[in-house]
């Protein structure tokens, strides 16, 4: 159970006037998916974005944003050199795209020694992209000012998933470069109570306290969107419980809008939730101008007046994320000079998450529409898992599991991710890759390194494949090798009454051994004349009639048995690409349009039958 007590705030925006200058107050309400409370949505728990991003050799979701550049190429950064792409989706996940169809990848080394790499949009690419004016509007066309510094209009404002729906994330394994931040690291001896509390798995009371960034604004939960990602505040909840096992409550005070002198005056209402720990995160409304040793006074007066009334308390002070460097309201020179404050107040009780140096890192290789919520002031979802990541790593002993390598290179294969086996043919190879790539995050994806065959095949060697992997469904493409036709024989590879009688050991077999639903998909369509020319010297032949025969008997013990079909056979006839251009040379095999087409089918069907 997660439980928290939080503050509602109705107001959406309003701009008031400080003695230091005009600043842009955000009171949004705290929507974001909390345990039992919140939207009524539930985020899709993905063990392998929690851990750090910057260990192990996978990235998990980084977020970018496409803009076309004057020669009207498109592409955007990433934070490491890619070797592989495991996946690019749509922010909310509902669109997968495909790897040279979508986009291809590179690595970058520029000339000041920052070495990342880069995604290229195709010139058809699916992914959406926009205009560098898409991100801009007309001075005083919006309902608050924001104006750009070079003076030419206004930074677009997101109040909710505007950012959100416009980026892109990217989940890749990169090649081993050198640290490039300083990375935060575990000390057992900075927050001692806390850690042992943790270590003890006994109760762990959390209040934070801060401004909109900590009210959780602009996370997909908070506003309501897939894929419903709670902010910070209960991703550290999470991440606590699920890697410590304690019970820990979260108390969160935070309003939007506020700065240093508002927390003092939140001093008793801290105190009165008796918490063990508290989390300061001040630092984005008082860049506005307040000099960094009235900042760090402030702080040091909200730790001294709670500890008058909590004596045991400890601390986590966040230096926070960077604000648009184009905002003319934030004065960037003092981010820094936050940070450098709070580290003077570091001490046993009282550590530093320094979001300041990780964002600063961020923005020499990528740019702030890639990682913004809002446009000016809040994270994304991307934004949300580091601002955990950094004060998890800050709390949780790596004999917990977090933040260890191994634990963040097997998190994306983790076994509650229902399992998938593909059994099949050489059709089924083909398309594996691209299935598991689609499926990513998802699914763990199992498929057999031998070809399987003909259905006789595949019954005599079911139970070998199922037996050490245990999946929750099953697809099975078999079908072309049954359909071969020898005519000194006058007989097929395996009859049909054969074909119906393999299914029926098959199914019966399933049901007496496991669990798993399974789903038939049918064979692929073959183009005649070229597999004809490709076997002109072999003893049988292939027909487009013999596949369609075997598929109709196969449908039909299907619909009889109440087994799931999966039409990969009408995917690709109905396509928008000509049949001639998704079937290789040799009549029978698929392109690589092909592949794509049969892999994105499959895994269109098996998220969308998550979804429900």
């Amino acid at each position: 159970m997660l439980t928290f007590i939080t503050h509602f705030h109705a107001a959406v925006c309003h701009l008031v006037r400080q003695s230091l200058t005009a600043v842009l107050i955000i009171l949004l309400p705290v929507t974001s998916v909390r345990g039992d409370e919140g939207t009524g949505h539930t985020w899709k728990v993905q063990p392998e974005l929690l851990q750090p991003f910057w260990l192990g050799n996978t990235v998990y979701g980084e977020s970018v944003l496409f803009v076309r550049e004057e020669d009207s190429s498109v592409s955007a950064p990433l934070l490491y050199p890619p070797s592989r792409i495991v996946r690019v989706s749509s922010s909310d996940g509902a669109t997968v795209y495909e790897e040279g169809r979508d986009y291809r990848f590179e690595t970058t080394d520029r000339a000041d020694g920052v070495v990342g790499g880069r995604l290229t949009l195709t010139a058809d690419s699916r992914i959406p992209s926009f205009a560098p004016g898409d991100l801009r509007r007309e001075p005083g066309t919006q309902k608050y000012r924001l104006t750009h510094r070079d003076g030419n209009g206004e930074i677009l404002f997101g109040a909710q998933l505007e950012y959100h729906t416009m980026q892109t994330v990217v989940t890749y394994e990169h090649k081993t470069v050198p640290p490039w931040f300083p990375a935060p690291r575990f000390d057992e001896t900075a927050l001692p109570r806390s850690i042992g509390r943790l270590r003890r798995k006994d109760a762990l009371s959390v209040v934070v306290l801060g401004d909109s960034i900590s009210t959780g604004c602009n996370a997909s939960g908070w506003a309501d969107g897939a894929p419903f990602q709670p902010a910070y505040p209960e991703l550290l909840q999470l991440m606590l419980q699920r890697y410590a096992g304690s019970d820990v409550s979260l108390t969160n005070l935070s309003v939007g809008g506020m700065s240093t002198p508002w927390g003092i005056t939140m001093v008793d209402k801290v105190a009165a939730a008796t918490p063990d720990l508290v989390v300061i995160a001040f630092g984005m409304n008082d860049a506005s101008g307040r000099p960094a040793d009235e900042f760090q006074a402030n702080t040091q007066a909200m730790i001294d007046g709670i500890r008058s009334q909590c004596p045991d308390v400890e601390f986590i002070l966040v230096a926070g994320m960077l604000g648009n460097r184009d905002w003319t309201v934030l004065k960037q020179e003092l981010f820094p000079q936050f940070r450098d404050a709070l580290n003077r107040l570091r001490q046993p009780g009282i550590a530093v998450a320094d979001l300041t140096s990780v964002w600063t890192a961020f923005l020499e290789r990528k740019r702030d529409f890639d990682l913004t919520g809002n446009g000016v002031n809040h994270p994304n979802d991307f934004g949300h898992r580091v601002y955990a990541q950094v004060l998890a790593t800050l709390l949780l002993h790596p004999d917990s599991g977090y933040g260890t390598v191994a634990e963040t290179e097997q998190a994306g294969r983790t076994d509650e991710q229902p399992a998938v086996l593909l059994i099949g043919d050489s059709i089924r190879l083909s398309y594996t890759e691209g299935v598991r790539s689609h499926l990513a995050g998802r699914f763990r994806v199992i498929s057999p390194g031998a070809n399987g065959g003909d259905s006789s095949n595949v019954r005599r060697n079911i139970a070998a494949w199922i037996a050490d992997e245990k999946p929750q469904i099953i697809l099975l493409n078999s079908g072309i090798h049954d359909t071969k036709f020898f005519p000194d024989r006058n007989q097929f590879q395996v009859t049909p009454e054969e074909y119906v009688d393999n299914w029926k050991g098959i199914l019966s077999f399933l049901k007496q051994h496991c669990t798993a639903r399974l789903i038939f998909v049918t064979s692929t369509p073959i183009i005649d004349d070229r597999a004809a020319a490709a076997r002109a010297d072999r003893d049988y032949r292939l027909s487009n009639a013999a596949i369609g025969q075997y598929n109709q008997l196969a449908t039909k013990f299907a619909a009889d048995s109440d087994i799931t079909v999966l039409d990969l056979n009408a995917a690709l006839r109905n396509s928008d690409v000509p049949l001639e251009m998704l079937i290789a040379a040799d009549g029978v095999h698929l392109t690589d349009s092909g592949k794509s087409i049969a892999a994105r089918t499959i895994a269109e069907r098996l998220l969308g039958q998550e979804a429900r």
